[in-house]
């Protein structure tokens, strides 16, 4: 059990990945506002403790305030929360999803750039492009160890040599030659 905002950083560390994640680890992840932020505890079910049950903030708003819109929002401040329309909350959610997605692309492009600028260096060959990708995509820190690889490691670009020694030391010219 987290505070709503580690919950927010483990969704945003984990991505889709989270549910995976603690489904290996065999726990659940349960959110509360009351929980102070940065502290996290692990419950075992049937084990003793203590069992409490929250009536909806609404309610508890409506039957201490008489229920005017104005009392459930005061009441809902008063808990930490802000009061939305759904609409908005609709549109928070589609904006903050196409957020990650731009997020993930742009690092996705990034890492593709740096792989294929190894490439033009001839640091590393482009048949291990997808091996760098998945490596770098996995572990950031790759990417400088990459960057530390020596042009022309694996594919040599610099002109080696060629056959003309660059002189006119012919025993004799031919006509044809010339």
């Amino acid at each position: 059990m987290v505070h709503p905002e580690q919950a927010h950083e483990l969704r945003t560390a984990y991505g889709d990945n989270l549910d995976a994640m603690l489904k290996s680890a065999g726990v659940e992840l349960f959110s509360n506002a009351r929980i102070d932020a940065g502290t996290a505890y692990a419950l075992q079910a049937g084990q003793v403790g203590t069992v409490g049950f929250e009536s909806p903030l609404a309610k508890q708003a409506a039957e201490a305030d008489g229920g005017k819109p104005s009392d459930i929002a005061a009441a809902a401040k008063r808990a930490g929360f802000e009061v939305t329309d759904s609409d908005t909350y609709t549109r928070l959610v589609a904006e903050a999803t196409e957020g990650r997605r731009l997020k993930a692309a742009a690092a996705k492009a990034k890492v593709e750039a740096s792989v294929d600028d190894a490439i033009s260096k001839g640091k590393i060959t482009p048949a291990r492009k997808k091996h760098w990708v998945i490596l770098i995509s996995a572990d950031p820190g790759m990417g400088e160890v990459l960057a530390s690889v020596p042009n022309e490691t694996a594919v040599p670009l610099s002109e080696v040599g060629h056959g003309q020694t660059g002189g006119d030391d012919l025993v004799e010219s031919a006509e044809w030659f010339r």
